[in-house]
């Protein structure tokens, strides 16, 4: 998936909509945060992507981080992302590659 500054998604691939839920038609053109991410995170990611335009720094940017993400029926799941910021002729965006690790957070707890 890719957004832009104001946080509008641009590209849903089919990776997505089976992850989430929604269609590319639902997805493009909608704020990110509202769709994917659970309430209580998303003002600390509105508040990184405001730093990062800023101060080109983003903490979470070029490495792995686990985080819970939003299904489009509202259930959450544990995730790894990897958000890589990309600059195209000049326009500023976003791109992040999401896995589903529930499978792995379920073997991990059955074995520890």
């Amino acid at each position: 998936m890719t957004i832009d500054i104001t946080d509008r998604v641009i590209e849903w691939n089919l990776a997505a909509q089976k992850i989430f839920g929604y269609s590319r038609e639902e997805a493009i053109g909608q704020k990110m945060a509202s769709l994917i991410i659970p309430e209580r995170y998303r003002e600390h990611h509105l508040r990184g992507m405001a730093h990062f335009l800023k101060t080109n720094e983003g903490p979470v940017l070029h490495k792995q981080i686990e985080i819970p993400a939003l299904r489009k029926n509202d259930t959450e799941f544990p995730s790894e992302l990897y958000i890589s910021p990309i600059n195209i002729n000049g326009r500023m965006l976003f791109t992040g590659t999401l896995r589903d690790i529930t499978e792995r957070k379920q073997a991990e707890k059955k074995y520890y």
